[in-house]
C-alpha cells in the first residue's frame, strides 16, 4: 500500500540528501573466513548517480566488490512530508512512519553479518530488488557461537560467517554465482565447516527471499544474516517492547565492562576490539556511565510494577508464516594448505573450563584481562582502496584470553545475575 513502492529509481535519487553519499565497500569473496565485520570494509564517498547505475553496479561486481548505503535514519536525510509516505498503519502500528524508520540501499552482495539485536522486534519492507534473510530462533544461540567482540552496543554477533551457507547443493542448477565459494583446506576452514555443519544439522534456519511489497516480521532476539541478491532498497522499523528496559540495563553493564577493558589494550588491540561506530567509547566517562546504569535500574523497577504490554502488528491480515528451510555447507578444496602451530592454537575451540563456566561469580567479575595476541596483518591495494586482511586467518578471536574473559563477563547468565543485583 506504500506509495514509495511505485517510485522510480530516478525518484529515489532525487529524494536522497546529496549528490554524493558515504557507503561501506566490501568484498564479494573475501580472503578470510570470519564474518565481514565493519572493520573489514572500507568507507568511501560515491556519486548517487553511480550507486543507482546498472553499469556501475556491473563494474563493481566484476571487481569483486559491493557497496552499502546502510543504517540511515530517514528523519536525518529526508523532508518531513516524505516521511509520511512510510506509515506503518497497514500492519496495525498507526503511530509509526518514516520518522521511526531506517533506509538501506545496497548493490548485489552487500550484507550484514549474522547478529542478534538487543532491543525490540523488527519490521522490514522491501521496496526494490530482493534480499535473502537467514534467521535462527534465540533458543539456538549456542549453535551460532555468540560473541560481543567486535563490541557494538545493542548487537551480539555470531562468529560464524553465514555468507558461506548455500540454499542449493553444488550440483543443483539453481545455485547462484555468489553461492560458489569453495574454500582451501586449512585448520581454520575445517573448524569453520565443522561448526557450520553443526548449525545446519541441529539448527532451524528460516530462509526468505524478500521481494518488493513484502514485509518481514523479525521477532525479538532472533538471529539474522541479510544479503542483497540484487541491487536492493528496503526500509525497516525497530519497535520497542517493555522488556527493552531490562535489556538496556544489561547493555549498560556490558558497556562498563568494555570501557574498562579498553584501558588494558594497545591501539591495535582496540581496533580489533571495537566496531568502528563505537570508537567514542575510548573517551567514555565510566563514572557517568555507572550513574546512568543506576538510573536505568530504577526505570526497570518502575516498568516491572507497571506491567506494560507491547504493541504488536495485526497478524490477522495477509500474513504468511514461514516454515523452516534447508541450508548447505560449502565444500573444501582438495589441495591442502599447511598451517603453523600458532594458527593451530588460535583456531582451536575454547578448552579453558575456568573461562567457559564461572562457579564463583565474584572471581569471574574480578578477573584481570591479559593482552590480545593480534595476528600479523598486511594492507593490499584493491581497486584503489586499502583493505586490511588477516594473513594468519584469525578465524575465532574469542580464543585470545582477553576476548574469552570479556565474553564470559558479558554472557547472559552473568548479565542476568548482575542486573538482578541492581
Amino acid at each position: 500500500e506504500w506509495v514509495p513502492l511505485t517510485w522510480s529509481l530516478q525518484k529515489w535519487k532525487e529524494i536522497l540528501p546529496t549528490s554524493r553519499v558515504k557507503v561501506r565497500r566490501g568484498k564479494l569473496k573475501p580472503n578470510f573466513l570470519h564474518p565481514q565485520w565493519e572493520r573489514f570494509t572500507q568507507e568511501e564517498m560515491v556519486d548517487v548517480e553511480n550507486l543507482f547505475s546498472t553499469q556501475f553496479q556491473a563494474e563493481l561486481e566484476e571487481k569483486g566488490d559491493w557497496m552499502y548505503y546502510d543504517y540511515k535514519y530517514m528523519r536525518d536525510i529526508m523532508d518531513p512530508e516524505i516521511l509520511q509516505h512510510f506509515a506503518w498503519d497497514h500492519v496495525g502500528l498507526k503511530e509509526r512512519n518514516g520518522w521511526d524508520s531506517t533506509l538501506w540501499i545496497g548493490t548485489k552482495g552487500a550484507n550484514t553479518p549474522c547478529h542478534q539485536d538487543s532491543y525490540g522486534y523488527n519490521l522490514v519492507t522491501q521496496i526494490h530488488g530482493t534480499k535473502r534473510w537467514i534467521l535462527f530462533p534465540p533458543e539456538q544461540s549456542q549453535l551460532l557461537w555468540p560473541t560481543r567482540v567486535p563490541y557494538e552496543e545493542s548487537s551480539t554477533y555470531s562468529l560464524l560467517n553465514l555468507r558461506y551457507l548455500k540454499q542449493f547443493p553444488d550440483n543443483d542448477p539453481n545455485k547462484q554465482k555468489l553461492d560458489d565459494m569453495k574454500i582451501k583446506d586449512t585448520v581454520g576452514s575445517r573448524l569453520m565447516i565443522e561448526r557450520l555443519n553443526q548449525l545446519v544439522a541441529q539448527g532451524t534456519p528460516y530462509v526468505v527471499e524478500l521481494k518488493p511489497g513484502e514485509v518481514l516480521y523479525v521477532p525479538r532476539h532472533w538471529w539474522h544474516f541479510v544479503s542483497n541478491t540484487h541491487f536492493a532498497i528496503s526500509v525497516n522499523t525497530w519497535v520497542e517492547v517493555p522488556e527493552d528496559e531490562e535489556a538496556r540495563l544489561e547493555e549498560a553493564l556490558v558497556r562498563i565492562q568494555a570501557a574498562t577493558f579498553l584501558n588494558n589494550l594497545s591501539s591495535d588491540e582496540v581496533r580489533s576490539f571495537l566496531n568502528p561506530n563505537e570508537d567514542d567509547l575510548l573517551n567514555c566517562d565510566i563514572e557517568k556511565l555507572s550513574d546512568l546504569t543506576l538510573e536505568i535500574a530504577d526505570r526497570v523497577r518502575e516498568i516491572r510494577s507497571a506491567k506494560l504490554q507491547a504493541k504488536y502488528p495485526d497478524f490477522s491480515q495477509s500474513w504468511k508464516p514461514l516454515a523452516p528451510g534447508v541450508l548447505f555447507c560449502p565444500k573444501i578444496r582438495e589441495e591442502t594448505d599447511q598451517t603453523n602451530s600458532f594458527q593451530q592454537s588460535v583456531l582451536s575451540p575454547i578448552k579453558d573450563e575456568s573461562l567457559q563456566s564461572c562457579d564463583n561469580q565474584s572471581n569471574c567479575l574480578n578477573s584481570q584481562p591479559t593482552n590480545i595476541n593480534v595476528p600479523d596483518t598486511d594492507s593490499k591495494a584493491i581497486n584503489g582502496s586499502e583493505y586490511t586482511t588477516i594473513t594468519s586467518i584469525d578465524l575465532y578471536p574469542e580464543t585470545s584470553s582477553t576476548v574469552k574473559v570479556f565474553n564470559v563477563l558479558t554472557s547472559k547468565a552473568v548479565l542476568n545475575a548482575a542486573a538482578e543485583q541492581f
